[in-house]
């Protein structure tokens, strides 16, 4: 009876134990199962977190970084704009104070100037009296007046007038013609070293062999007068007419002819260096013959007239400057113009033969129907020049420069 009774519980229990046993694997499964796909749902949800996180971190990095740039360049601005107020600040106090010292120099100068006008007239009535007494009695002289051999060192004679007069080997250092009438005047070996001829009138007067160094012709009317064998070093013709003169054998270094009217003039056998004929207006036929015009300025003169002429023959020009001259049709003949300036000249139709033109520069010129024959034109600059029709029969170009130039086809 035992027996009959635990086979049967037995047997439950090992039913029992086999329903657990299958559960537990159903479970086990169901586990398993649930696990790998959190895991899938996990990572496929992961990658566009991260993603999403990481772009809001950048934007939230990119913003702040905005603002702290937006700031700075406002302080940029802002230190910028101070910057610009205090620099406007301190050139409006310099003009200020420029114009404060302007105004005082000007006030200096002109309390100079009156100074020196009182000194110099307090001077000239201390001996006021007595030019007047000598004066009076040259007057009521009959002309022509001969003074020769006189001595008037520093005399005014602005107040008289001296046609035909003679002063033949007189001494008139310093003294004063100015905008008299001298016309025929015999200054004939006189020493007028400094003398004052301005605005004045010498037609058909007479210095030859006369010392005129450092004289001044400003504004002078000099009508066929004879400078013949003259020193003149330092003169000034500026604004001064001159016509149908020679200058032969005469020394006129460093003269300055600016601004002159010269017609029909001749200089001859004469220095010139340094000589300065800057806006010069020469007419009819003006010709340098054997003359030494070495560092010679003829910076924007001017041939008035198609028919003038101007020539320049066997002379010397080195290193002269004809800048902007307006010398169409000019002639050079055998002439040394070494290293001189013809930039931004007119030079239509000029003729140069047997010139040595070394180095010389042409930028810019204007050279139509130039003719150069025979002549030397090494290491000469002529880049970007008009050189339409332009001839060089027989001369040399050896390593000049053409770049840039114009040349019209023919």
């Amino acid at each position: 009876m035992k027996i009959r009774k635990t086979q049967p519980y037995q047997c439950e229990m090992e039913q029992g134990s086999m329903n657990k046993s299958q559960h537990r694997s159903r479970f086990r499964r169901c586990c398993v199962l649930t696990s790998k796909h959190s895991l899938k749902i996990i990572s496929s949800c992961f990658l566009p977190l991260v993603l999403a996180i990481f772009t809001v971190a950048i934007t939230l990095v990119q913003k702040k970084d905005a603002d702290l740039q937006r700031l700075e360049d406002r302080k940029s601005a802002r230190e910028q704009r101070q910057q610009d107020l205090n620099i406007s600040i301190m050139t409006r106090e310099q003009d200020r104070d420029i114009a404060q010292q302007q105004r005082e120099n000007d006030e200096k100068k002109r309390e100079q100037d009156l100074r020196i006008a009182n000194d110099k007239r307090k001077a000239d009535d201390v001996n006021a009296e007595k030019q007047r007494i000598m004066l009076r009695e040259i007057e009521e002289m009959r002309n022509p007046l001969d003074l020769s051999g006189a001595n008037f060192r520093n005399v005014d004679f602005s107040l008289w007038s001296f046609p035909q007069i003679s002063l033949v080997g007189t001494n008139l250092h310093n003294a004063s013609f100015a905008g008299k009438d001298m016309s025929e005047a015999d200054f004939h070996n006189a020493n007028l070293t400094g003398i004052d001829f301005r605005g004045t009138r010498l037609i058909k007067a007479n210095f030859r062999s006369t010392d005129l160094t450092a004289a001044n012709f400003s504004g002078a009317t000099c009508i066929n007068v004879i400078f013949e064998k003259a020193i003149m070093n330092n003169i000034v013709f500026s604004y001064a007419v001159l016509s149908s003169i020679n200058f032969t054998y005469n020394q006129l270094n460093r003269a300055n002819f600016n601004r002159a009217h010269c017609t029909d003039l001749l200089f001859e056998n004469g220095s010139m260096v340094q000589s300065d004929f800057s806006y010069t207006n020469l007419s009819s036929v003006v010709l340098f013959r054997h003359v030494n015009l070495t560092q010679a300025t003829f910076y924007a003169a001017n041939i008035l007239y198609f028919l003038s002429r101007l020539s320049f023959i066997k002379s010397t020009m080195n290193y002269a400057d004809f800048r902007e001259t307006l010398f169409s049709r000019s002639q050079y003949l055998d002439c040394y113009i070494i290293g001189a300036d013809f930039s931004r000249s007119h030079l239509e139709n000029v003729r140069f033969e047997y010139c040595d033109l070394d180095t010389a520069t042409f930028v810019h010129a204007n050279l139509d129907s130039v003719i150069i024959t025979k002549s030397s034109l090494a290491f000469t600059m002529i880049a970007n020049a008009r050189l339409s029709y332009i001839k060089f029969p027989k001369s040399d170009l050896s390593y000049a420069n053409l770049s840039d130039v114009c040349c019209d086809r023919f």
